[in-house]
């Protein structure tokens, strides 16, 4: 029961960590595309 736990709060704040690399990522992509044409 307490791996259990363990996986999913590891996946949790693997998850979160994933998604707000991919935010940065994409905010930066899209800065990026926009600059030159602005």
């Amino acid at each position: 029961m307490f791996l259990l736990t363990f996986q999913l709060s590891l996946f949790k704040i693997f998850h979160f960590k994933v998604l707000k690399i991919f935010v940065i990522f994409n905010l930066y992509a899209f800065n990026h595309l926009n600059s030159p044409f602005s």
